[in-house]
């Protein structure tokens, strides 16, 4: 519960960027501990504000101070050594830490957001990490330093790191560059990245490793070749590394392509450093932590609230607070785990839906197929087409019916034609009903008319100005709506040859019905008279 509440509010304004979980060192007794605890996470937070908190958090009580930029809380329960604690930078970050005693041990949690609209606050993270670190009984340490692996012991206990299933952040692991190999007019470096920085911006989300040139052989004889790193290659090992792994899972970038990456702005090795930490940056955010058992403000608050009430309800208070917390975490883990199932059985329905998709794609394919392949078959069969120009009316009527409508003085042009080919007057009429249709109701573009145009050597374009056309009598207008007094337009034409004679000139004379939605011929196969005619 505390922790979807936590997620929800993140997702909302802050992107969570760094979270651990581990013991409290309680060598030197329990209470030195917590009071340890306390006082090193204020310290922490009075330097990052560079502001003194009240003198309550120095006692360990709880408190709320809203100060010049920040706003600092705490939760106190002295009898389970319970102790939350929040302060937020305003537009810089925000660092949460909760500690409780269970059975003699101290745990210790931590989590950093940042605002969505602010850059990653590395440095304030690092100093978090850092601090956490010497709290807990963490291994390896948070510090920002690289892990040095120089020899066979070094290599076995990176091998040990790397297959632990506990781990939630990934190893980043650098081979020595062989210095008698080196290309560049630079002077040679061990390493081709900063391991230094590198460590230290992403210190508490990533283990930076620094694997020398001798141990690149051990490593490459204990793992196998194909997970070997070495010459200045980088490797990441994501939790749950296994030799059984695919490699994609675990990349590996080889010196020659770290020297010439480039990717928007970055470029070479440094450019290769951004990308590398803007990618485990971006990782971290998904790492789920178990913290069942553990309260952070907003639980605590309430977990507070919940024992004063019973407090004075004059119950025994030590047993009975016990008792409810002890069911508090209960109900919080049995909740847990049903939101576990719950996202288990969404995966689930996700790998279906997956399944689907990709059987829907292999079946659109298929169709695709099939309708290529008819389309094949139909490019090699020829169409019908009429013999003669008497038959082209009904053949219209028949075959583009509601496309294309013959003007009965186009069906009287028809009676009279002398045109050579009724096929290529079918054919432009065919045209006319499909792809320029198509083009005109705007369900496709005019690129396949002008392409169909061009392989039928057919031009399209307008018939005559308006303004002459009524020079000529009403040669380039019709009657329509058939059988009214309104005249259209003949606008466009389409036609083949430069030529007056019928027989080898062709011209189709029409307009577009929008209303209607289909073409008008008003008069062909042949040419309308002008004063150059």
């Amino acid at each position: 519960m505390e922790t979807s509440v936590c997620k929800q509010h993140d997702n909302e304004l802050f992107i969570i960027a760094f979270q651990m979980r581990s013991t409290v060192d309680t060598s030197q007794g329990l209470d030195h501990a917590y009071q340890n605890t306390t006082t090193t996470v204020l310290a922490f937070a009075e330097s990052v504000v560079n502001r003194k908190l009240p003198a309550a958090a120095k006692k360990g009580n709880s408190f709320l101070r809203h100060g010049a930029g920040y706003t600092a809380e705490a939760i106190h329960l002295p009898d389970r050594h319970l102790w939350a604690f929040q302060i937020e930078i305003y537009e810089v970050a925000r660092f949460d830490v909760a500690v409780i005693e269970r059975s003699g041990v101290l745990h210790i949690a931590g989590m950093a957001h940042y605002p969505r609209t602010a850059t990653y606050p590395s440095a304030a993270i690092f100093r978090f990490a850092q601090m956490l670190s010497r709290l807990s009984v963490l291994n390896p340490p948070l510090n920002g330093l690289p892990l040095n692996i120089s020899d066979v012991d070094g290599a076995g206990k990176l091998y040990k790191l790397l297959c632990d299933q506990e781990r939630k952040y990934p190893f980043i692991v650098i081979s020595e560059i062989k210095l008698h190999q080196w290309k560049s007019p630079y002077q040679t470096p061990h390493y081709i990245v900063d391991t230094r920085s590198l460590g230290i911006n992403l210190c508490g989300i990533a283990t930076v490793v620094t694997m020398a040139g001798r141990a690149t052989m051990e490593w490459s004889n204990l793992v196998g070749k194909s997970w070997a790193v070495y010459d200045g290659a980088i490797r990441t090992y994501y939790p749950g590394f296994s030799l059984e792994d695919s490699f994609g899972k675990h990349p590996i970038m080889f010196q020659d392509s770290i020297m010439n990456f480039e990717r928007n702005e970055l470029k070479g090795p440094p450019g290769f450093q951004q990308f590398l930490e803007v990618a485990i940056r971006r990782f971290a955010r998904s790492v789920h932590f178990d913290f069942c058992g553990l309260f952070f403000l907003s639980g605590a608050k309430i977990l507070c609230e919940e024992v004063s009430i019973i407090s004075k309800e004059h119950f025994l208070p030590a047993p009975m607070v016990l008792d409810h917390e002890d069911n508090a975490v209960r109900e919080l883990a049995e909740q847990l785990r049903e939101k576990s199932e719950e996202a288990m059985n969404y995966r689930r329905q996700l790998i279906t839906l997956k399944s689907e998709l990709t059987r829907q794609r292999h079946k659109t394919q298929e169709i695709k197929e099939e309708c290529a392949q008819a389309v094949a078959v139909a490019k090699t069969v020829k169409p019908k087409f009429p013999d003669s120009f008497d038959q082209i009316a009904v053949w219209v009527k028949h075959e583009l019916s509601g496309k294309v409508w013959l003007h009965p003085r186009a069906e009287r042009g028809l009676v009279k034609a002398q045109y050579e080919s009724p096929e290529l007057v079918c054919q432009a009429l065919l045209l006319l009903g499909n792809e320029y249709r198509n083009t005109r109701l705007g369900l496709a573009s005019d690129y396949k008319f002008k392409k169909r145009c061009r392989e039928l050597g057919l031009l399209c374009k307008g018939a005559i100005d308006k303004s002459r056309a009524g020079a000529e009598g009403g040669e380039y207008f019709v009657n329509y709506p058939c059988g009214s007094d309104q005249q259209r337009f003949l606008k466009m034409k389409i036609g083949k040859g430069s030529s007056y004679h019928r027989r080898f000139c062709l011209r189709i004379y029409f307009f577009w019905d929008s209303t209607a939605e289909l073409v008008v011929v008003g008069s062909l196969p042949h040419h309308l008279a002008t004063r150059a005619s």
